[in-house]
């Protein structure tokens, strides 16, 4: 009775879900992201669904009702296939554009239609009561955990993919706060698969049935949770926090590499006696950070050559430093040391490398990222290697 109270909680939160993405719909029907908001709507509605017809109650009340054994479990378990494939649906549209996401879900539909006719045929042929601390029972069980299994790992490798590369602080969390659902879930189906192996072998294993509700209901409340925070997060302040904490950390993390670069370019900083006055100054200096930054490494890039360039990449190829953050590190202390030693900036017509390593990137939370990996790596052994293998006192760019 427990178990089946928190999952009646799950439920009303997926219901809840639902009405409001229904109603965000309605008044977004015609915009570009229609696709994505349906496939959302589409599955806040089957998981509300699936919650509400799950617990053992349900099951008890009804299946005497349709005169088959085990036949509300047997929805339940279809319920659960068609929410993960419509959970995939969404992450399709979400990654994709909307051809590519059509042509795969087609194939998603394929598999999902192959997979239920042998789960009808197999019910058909064994459908045990379904019964408390028995719930997933029959041979076509084993056929419906292993879809389960392939659709959750699937979402797990969509979720975690482009929650790498969207900008969206509160649409990246809620994508990783769904692919942590989707682990709990897998660990469900494992239980579930385990208690049915037990119950079929009798191998007498103790307390598994009683893990896999706890783990259902939590795994649910954290995906819709998740599904649902970039809607309601911005409304209750989340994202204004997010990036609170964002500009404290990033400035904290850039300070390395801004004071390397200031000092060899001191006119570059902004007075920040005049940023302090500002209502948004602290804002205003974090940002102004990068942007300090990436106007040192236009005057300093005339500093390296390009058998400068040549020696680095080689280099970070032999000893496997393939991040470009490292080799970033390693061209920006090399020409901060032929500044300081007084070189004059070799006369090419171009520089022999044109961006520090994020500018091919059109993301300013991506640029940042990336600058502060570099300010991490500005004392690293790759970098010292480099200064040793290029000594930047012996180097004559007057020559170029």
């Amino acid at each position: 009775m427990r178990n089946d109270a928190v999952v009646f909680v799950a439920a009303a939160l997926a219901w809840a879900a639902f009405g409001y993405k229904l109603h965000h719909l309605r008044q977004r029907s015609t915009d570009a992201g229609g696709p994505v908001l349906r496939a959302v709507v589409s599955v806040l509605g089957l998981a509300a669904v699936l919650a509400s017809i799950s617990p053992n109650i349900v099951g008890s009340t009804l299946d005497p009702l349709l005169g088959v054994a085990g036949l509300t479990r047997l929805l339940a378990n279809v319920v659960s296939m068609a929410t993960c494939l419509a959970i995939i649906g969404w992450l399709l549209y979400l990654s994709r554009p909307e051809a590519e996401a059509r042509a795969r879900l087609r194939v998603h539909v394929r598999i999902f239609v192959a997979v239920l006719i042998p789960i009808l045929i197999l019910f058909a042929v064994d459908h045990p009561p379904s019964v408390v601390g028995m719930e997933f029972a029959g041979f076509y069980t084993y056929v419906f955990l292993l879809y389960v299994t392939y659709g959750i790992s699937a979402q797990i490798a969509l979720c975690w993919r482009y929650a790498m590369v969207v900008d969206a602080p509160l649409l990246r969390l809620g994508l990783r706060t769904v692919s942590a659902s989707n682990v709990l879930g897998l660990v469900a189906a494992a239980i579930a698969f385990i208690y049915v192996l037990d119950h079929d072998l009798r191998l007498g294993l103790p307390g598994w049935a009683n893990l896999f509700m706890p783990a259902y209901a939590v795994s649910s409340a954290l995906f819709v949770f998740g599904l649902t925070l970039p809607a309601w997060g911005p409304r209750v302040g989340l994202e204004d926090l997010w990036w609170h904490v964002a500009r404290r950390l990033a400035a904290r993390r850039l300070r390395l590499l801004w004071e390397s670069v200031t000092a060899a370019y001191p006119g570059l900083v902004l007075d920040r006696a005049l940023l302090a006055a500002s209502p948004h100054g602290q804002r205003l200096a974090a940002e102004r950070m990068p942007i300090e930054i990436y106007d040192g490494w236009l005057q300093l890039r005339h500093y390296l050559t390009p058998g400068d360039i040549e020696i680095i990449d080689r280099e970070a190829a032999r000893t496997g430093r393939d991040d470009h953050s490292q080799i970033a590190a390693a061209r920006l202390m090399l020409a901060i040391e032929r500044k300081r030693h007084g070189h004059v900036p070799a006369q090419l017509t171009m520089p022999p490398v044109e961006h520090l390593g994020a500018g091919m990137s059109n993301s300013l939370i991506a640029d940042v990222r990336f600058l502060c990996a570099v300010s991490r790596n500005l004392e690293s052994r790759f970098v010292r290697h480099v200064l040793a293998k290029i000594p930047a006192a012996s180097a004559d760019l007057r020559q170029h």
